[in-house]
């Protein structure tokens, strides 16, 4: 926020003007436009998430930046002539959301009485705000119950906006608010190469968040401080810029054994008797995107997930300019899809293997009653294992490896061990009668390598909802399979 402007209306006081009435009035455009000093530092057409929207004063110098926007204003009553101030501002949307450290809370949100409410905030003002503005007498005049969201949730429910505009820039102006925002959005900093924030050495509100508190937090995230505007002494928006960039994807995803099992991957995904057009799919453990553009072809809506946030952003620049793309970033598998949603298709091709538990993520998938689960991963022949008593053989991997577990341990499991689990956790379940053309996809189980071999073996299984009818497929765990 931008104190230098409230002077202006500082006589607006009375307890009359918080009327519902007096926030649906048209804007004074008389007033003078607020800037944004991020703009200055970013090129033309960065797409941009704006936390403590109020009115939408800056709307305009974003329409001239040609930004899309995100607005996010916390306050119901508010958002009225939010939305009127963004009509002429079509690349600019708004939503209501009280961004904060947890989900779900309900909390208390005072409303100020300078400048139609633009220092409203989760706090009391505190000492401070007394101290630097003593003409504004600042206080709160009523307060209003809202329910609290994070960072990290709201991008997860604006999917569609954040994969078609992919926002690389942050503002954050909510009135002593701002570490809780940075706290509930720790999983999604790595979207973000800019970041404004208001900030303060001054306890402007009780409770409320200092200068330092923000700057080590960001710092922590590897971000720098690389401007500073100040407002008034003390007090003002600070530049942080992304210093320790996002790994981009590991160049393992660009050899060509790993770009040959794709080709033969989608080769036989394209011959499996399913319904692959205009489908749902979610794509887990989907690695930079090289399957993407198959879904797409078929007019797919596809959402994708992967424990490393450097292979989501490189799937972003990838399919950029795709609609139908939606990308997220979760540590595999204790979140696999954003809530209240399912799918057609879900995909993990690769991903089961890399885990440490894999029978949590395919819980997770059987909770989600998709249509059908189509399940790529490597497997130990039943001969290997049956004599260990240890059907998961569990080993290690190479963490800094992009393509491996991120934890570093990962397992092997016994085929049968798993066609079993597979059984009991979906209605149908079977294995193709052919494997892909690849070396790493046996054709006759019983010369397969013992589970001590460098070599990994591969196999796919398919679970569905509702009976299959295809002489492609078996509903027995095969020993001898066709190429």
């Amino acid at each position: 926020m931008h104190w230098y402007v409230y002077v202006l209306r500082s006589d607006r006081t009375d307890r009359s003007f918080y009327s519902r009435a007096s926030y649906e009035r048209p804007l004074d455009t008389t007033a003078p436009r607020m800037t944004i000093p991020l703009l200055q530092h970013i090129p033309s057409g960065i797409a941009l998430i704006h936390i403590g929207a109020h009115y939408g004063q800056e709307a305009p110098a974003y329409s001239a930046h040609n930004a899309p926007v995100l607005w996010i204003e916390a306050c119901p009553l508010f958002i009225p002539r939010l939305q009127q101030q963004l009509i002429n501002h079509p690349q600019q949307q708004c939503r209501l959301g009280a961004v904060a450290a947890r989900e779900g809370q309900r909390r208390v949100f005072h409303l100020s009485n300078n400048m139609e409410g633009v220092s409203s905030s989760f706090f009391n003002f505190g000492a401070g705000a007394q101290e630097l503005w003593p003409e504004l007498q600042l206080r709160h005049t009523r307060s209003t119950g809202v329910t609290t969201t994070t960072l990290d949730n709201l991008i997860e429910q604006e999917h569609d906006w954040i994969s078609q505009h992919n926002p690389t820039a942050l503002v954050i102006d909510t009135q002593g608010a701002e570490v809780e925002v940075i706290q509930g959005g720790s999983g999604s900093l790595w979207r973000f190469d800019w970041i404004q924030v208001e900030t303060s050495i001054a306890t402007v509100y009780t409770n409320g968040n200092t200068r330092e508190a923000v700057h080590q937090l960001l710092t922590a995230a590897g971000f720098a401080m690389t401007a500073e505007i100040e407002q008034c002494p003390g007090h003002g928006d600070r530049i942080y810029k992304r210093i320790e960039p996002i790994s981009s994807a590991d160049d393992c995803f660009n050899s060509p054994n790993y770009q040959a099992i794709n080709a033969a991957r989608l080769k036989h995904l394209s011959q499996l008797p399913l319904e692959l057009e205009q489908q749902s799919v979610l794509e887990l453990g989907s690695g930079p995107g090289d399957l993407t553009a198959f879904w797409l072809d078929r007019q797919c809506c596809i959402t994708r997930i992967d424990a490393r946030p450097e292979n989501i952003r490189a799937a972003a620049l990838k399919h950029h300019c795709s609609l139908q793309w939606s990308g997220f970033v979760y540590e595999l598998p204790h979140k696999i899809a954003p809530d209240n949603t399912s799918y057609d298709l879900v995909i993990a091709y690769g991903v089961l293997y890399h885990l440490q538990d894999p029978l949590c993520l395919l819980h997770a998938v059987a909770a989600m009653k998709p249509r059908q689960f189509v399940l790529e991963t490597c497997v130990t022949s039943e001969s290997s294992t049956e004599s260990s008593g240890y059907p998961l053989y569990r080993c290690g991997e190479q963490a800094t490896d992009g393509s491996q577990s991120v934890t570093g341990v990962g397992c092997r499991p016994d085929r049968r061990w798993l066609w079993k689990k597979l059984q009991a956790l979906f209605k149908y379940v079977y294995c193709s009668r052919h494997q892909p053309n690849h070396p790493e996809f046996p054709l006759n189980w019983e010369a397969s390598p013992i589970n001590n071999s460098t070599r990994l073996t591969r196999m796919v299984f398919i679970c569905s909802s509702e009976p299959i009818n295809s002489n492609l497929i078996t509903e027995s765990l095969p020993v001898r399979q066709q190429p």
